[in-house]
């Protein structure tokens, strides 16, 4: 056995990590940007 549980971890870690950065600065930033547009279209 080649400690799988170690080999998962890392993997479950980096994947999350990367779904957490990719998604969160790209909700803010898109719900910014259609902030932006709703509020310069409706004024």
């Amino acid at each position: 056995m080649e400690k799988p549980g170690n080999k998962k971890s890392p993997n479950i870690s980096v994947g999350a990590f990367v779904l957490e950065a990719g998604i969160e600065p790209a909700r803010p930033k898109t719900l910014d940007f259609e902030s932006s547009e709703f509020n310069i279209k409706f004024t």
